[in-house]
């Protein structure tokens, strides 16, 4: 696998393991299937907010694009000042990150462009402030309004930081390629904020 590589994450990922969050069931979860209709889903009674691996991302859809796509863990590996694996053909749900319509930033990665690893994040540069993203978790359907589209250094760890508010966002690479760090130099950000229900 293709691995995300930023400067700084280890100190992202030490405050979070402060916070105590836990990665340790992730690969427990169970797929969402949303509903193809459009309409609004019911919102299930739950107990107090979980963690992002008790409550993992399981599933995504953005209108706009097309998009409407599973959901898998993107694991977090200490190694290079930190990062995380980028699954192929798949976005991969950041562990450490918020979980489904939690309270902090939940980070979705996905390739841009590539034969071997695919492209699900292709058009991501086509979405638009006030579009709606649908995330799904295990038990609920969450709905999000962007409220930023904007590319970034891809040395720019602050668009992992966390959030005071429940959020998304959604990164992939974009700009020109970088033969010799076998990398894009730019990063495109959607961010997305839970709508009030």
């Amino acid at each position: 696998m293709i691995v995300f590589a930023l400067v700084g994450l280890t100190t992202l990922a030490v405050l979070m393991v402060q916070a105590n969050l836990s990665a340790d069931s992730a690969d427990d979860a169970e797929e969402m299937a949303l509903d193809d209709s459009l309409e609004e889903p019911e919102m299930l009674d739950r107990p107090a907010p979980l963690t992002a691996t008790e409550n993992p991302i399981t599933r995504i859809r953005i209108f706009r694009i097309g998009l409407d796509t599973r959901v898998v863990p993107s694991k977090y590996l200490n190694r290079d000042g930190g990062t995380w694996e980028i699954p192929p053909f798949r976005p991969g749900h950041a562990e450490l990150t918020a979980g489904a319509g939690q309270v902090g930033n939940a980070v979705l990665f996905g390739h841009v462009t590539s034969i071997t690893l695919g492209q699900v994040f292709r058009h991501l540069d086509r979405v638009q402030l006030g579009d709606e993203i649908v995330v799904g978790g295990p038990s609920d359907v969450y709905r999000y309004e962007v409220v930023d589209v904007k590319t970034v250094s891809r040395f720019d760890v602050s668009i992992l930081a966390d959030a005071p508010t429940a959020t998304i966002s959604l990164i992939t690479c974009i700009g020109n390629w970088l033969p010799l760090e076998n990398d894009f130099d730019r990063r495109l950000v959607v961010r997305a904020e839970l709508r009030e229900t």
